[in-house]
């Protein structure tokens, strides 16, 4: 099974964010401005199917413009994986630059030796 990442160049190294975790921050912002703060049978429905949709056919401007506008670094740098040390980008073109960040996709049974805990909270 292949598993979606968001590979993010910067000053310090090179990591791997799963695309979940951007997917579920934008499923969560779009599920709010659809429902009201009262319990609805169909919000959970609806959250789900906007991972999925985000999660499938993941348009890489969309995701990693969202990553980008919408979180910060430091709130996903917990779930981030370090693949190596080597600089990839300035400080001012980190974060700030698409060119830094590709979406990839890794072989389960083959990540690089990740591992990236076994906190299942993905909450920002």
């Amino acid at each position: 099974m292949m598993t979606k990442h968001i590979q993010i160049d910067s000053p310090w190294g090179r990591y791997l964010l799963p695309l979940r975790i951007v997917a579920e921050d934008r499923a969560k912002y779009y599920t709010d401005e659809e429902f009201d703060d009262e319990p609805d049978p169909e919000r959970d429905e609806y959250y789900e199917s906007l991972i999925t949709e985000y999660m499938g056919e993941a348009n890489e401007f969309e995701n990693t413009d969202w990553l980008q506008s919408n979180i910060e670094w430091k709130q996903v740098e917990k779930f981030a994986k370090k693949v190596d040390s080597v600089p990839r980008c300035t400080i001012e073109d980190f974060w700030d630059d698409w060119k830094t960040m590709t979406i990839i996709e890794t072989n389960d049974t083959n990540q690089l030796d990740l591992d990236f805990g076994t906190n299942t909270n993905t909450s920002l």
